[in-house]
C-alpha cells in the first residue's frame, strides 16, 4: 500500500510553507477528507450494480441485501417498508458518513463490512481509508471491527498482534485485544487497560504450558528457564504492577475511581499488543525450550 491514493502526498503549498500541513489523526474525528473518500468507496459500489428500467434506478446485488440490515438495525425500521430505490439510499448513506457523528458513520461502516455478501474489494478499499487517513484500523482477523490505533506504529502492533494470536489458535488473547478497543471506544479507559493486560496474561500462562496461573508468575518462569531478558521482565512486570494496583483498573471498581486516560489506554493496548506477539513468537509452541527448575 505504498503508493496509496490515500496516503498523504505534501503539496505544493504544503512544502513552501503557504498551507498548513495537516495534522496526524486524532481518536474520535474524521476528516473531511477522509469522509470524502469513505463516501466515495461505498457510491461507487452502489452505482456499479445498480440496476434500471424506464422509470427508475435500484440498488443491485448485494447492495440490495445489505442496506436491507442497515434499513433495520440502523434506522429502526420495518423490513415490509425497505425501499430499492438508488438515490434514496444514496442519500441516507451519504448523510451518516459526510455528516452524522463519528460514531455513527463507524455504525455504518461496520454494519456494511459484516454483511456476508459485503464484497471484499469494498473491504479492502475502506481498510486503506482507515489506515491512512484515521486513528483507527480495521480488524479483519475475525467479524470485521474498527480499531483504535493513535500511531501508525501502534496500528501495525496491534493488527500483527491479532494476526499471529489468529494464526497461533489464540482466541482468547485476541478477544482480550478486541475487547480492550471496544472499551477505547466507549471511553472505558480502566476497562480497556483491564483487557490489555488480560491478553497478555493470556499468552504468557499458555506458553508456561499452565504451570503459571498469573503473568506475574509467567513472566518469572520465562526468565528463569528460557531467555526472557530480564529488563524485559522487570518492565512490564511494572506495567502488570501499575494495572494491579490502580483503583480500578485491575478490579472492578467500588467506591474508587480509577485515574487512567485515554493517553493510559492507548499506550497499553499497543504495548501489550506488541508483547503478546513478542511472547508468542520467541516462547511458543515451537519455540519454547522451558529448561527444568534447579533446586
Amino acid at each position: 500500500m505504498n503508493h496509496s491514493p490515500y496516503k498523504h502526498v505534501p503539496t505544493f503549498s504544503e512544502v513552501h510553507g503557504l498551507r498548513e500541513v495537516p495534522g496526524p489523526p486524532q481518536l474520535e474525528e474524521i476528516s473531511p477528507q477522509a469522509r470524502n473518500n469513505l463516501w466515495s468507496a461505498l457510491w461507487k459500489q452502489m452505482e456499479a450494480t445498480s440496476t434500471a428500467d424506464f422509470y427508475s434506478r435500484d440498488l443491485g446485488r448485494p447492495w440490495q441485501s445489505i442496506l436491507a440490515v442497515v434499513h433495520q438495525r440502523l434506522l429502526g425500521q420495518p423490513l415490509d417498508q425497505f425501499e430499492t430505490e438508488l438515490r434514496h439510499w444514496q442519500n441516507i448513506c451519504k448523510s451518516f458518513l459526510l455528516e452524522g457523528p463519528y460514531h455513527l458513520c463507524f455504525d455504518m461502516i461496520e454494519t456494511l463490512m459484516r454483511h456476508p455478501e459485503c464484497p471484499e474489494d469494498f473491504t479492502r478499499e475502506i481498510a486503506e481509508i482507515f489506515h491512512y487517513q484515521l486513528a483507527y484500523r480495521i480488524d479483519t482477523t475475525s467479524t470485521p471491527r474498527i480499531v483504535p490505533a493513535a500511531t501508525e506504529q501502534e496500528g501495525d502492533a496491534l493488527i500483527g498482534a491479532l494476526h499471529d494470536l489468529e494464526r497461533a489458535r489464540l482466541g482468547g488473547a485476541a478477544t482480550h485485544l478486541r475487547q480492550a478497543g471496544e472499551r477505547i471506544r466507549e471511553q472505558d479507559w480502566a476497562g480497556s487497560i483491564r483487557e490489555s493486560i488480560h491478553a497478555v496474561e493470556s499468552v504468557a500462562t499458555r506458553v508456561t504450558g499452565g504451570d503459571a496461573d498469573t503473568l506475574g508468575k509467567a513472566l518469572s518462569m520465562l526468565e528463569r528457564q528460557a531467555d526472557l531478558h530480564g529488563a524485559l521482565r522487570k518492565g512490564f512486570g511494572a506495567l502488570y504492577g501499575y494495572a494491579s494496583n490502580e483503583d480500578g483498573i485491575r478490579h472492578s471498581l467500588s467506591d474508587n475511581e480509577s485515574k487512567a486516560t485515554q493517553d493510559e489506554a492507548i499506550f497499553m493496548i499497543g504495548a501489550c499488543a506488541a508483547f503478546c506477539s513478542y511472547l508468542w513468537r520467541k516462547f511458543g509452541s515451537e519455540n519454547a525450550v522451558l529448561r527444568p527448575e534447579s533446586h
